[in-house]
């Protein structure tokens, strides 16, 4: 799947709580960001955490942030340097030598304006290869062209490789 909006409209956020929804229940989730450090990429899960804690009344906060961060995973790729055969090592390794086979991969911050339909297909193929679940959010803009179902174009050009596109906006009274 894939989530598209403009930037600060919470695509970093909505991946955060898939991945958490996922963690909470005992399944492993590698978080992938190809343009946010680790920290910040934490920080999302820690304030994203203690809402749900808060608004689902946890009552052993601290024995619940620990098995969501046992099922949590992050990585980072400095500059340029990620690619999608990188993707398929990580998750290799973590399977065979940190026993954490992910259920669920994020990626944030993929670049689907330039991205071509030979590496949408590699990360169908990797998804399909490890048996993943894959979530990536995906960058538009006020007055990007989009096709007859709404679909930012650079997007629908790869749609045939997303079983599903998630598409925030804002309105007067929120997202």
């Amino acid at each position: 799947g894939v989530v598209v909006a403009r930037h600060g409209l919470g695509k970093t956020a909505f991946l955060v709580a898939i991945a958490l929804d996922e963690a909470m229940r005992g399944r492993k989730t590698l978080h992938v960001s190809l343009d946010k450090t680790v920290d910040h990429v934490r920080e999302f899960y820690d304030e994203i955490f203690m809402d749900l804690a808060h608004s689902a009344h946890l009552e052993d906060l601290a024995t619940e942030r620990l098995e969501m961060e046992r099922n949590r995973m992050i990585h980072t790729y400095a500059g340029r340097s990620f690619t999608i055969d990188k993707l398929r090592h990580s998750i290799s390794f973590l399977k065979e030598n940190a026993n954490f086979d992910p259920a669920c991969v994020i990626v944030q911050g993929f670049d689907f304006e330039r991205a071509t339909p030979t590496e949408m297909e590699a990360f169908r193929q990797v998804a399909g290869e490890f048996n993943v679940e894959m979530w990536m959010s995906a960058m538009t803009h006020r007055g990007v062209p989009v096709n007859e179902q709404g679909i930012p174009v650079h997007l629908a050009k790869l749609a045939f490789a997303i079983a599903v596109i998630v598409q925030m906006t804002d309105h007067n009274d929120g997202v």
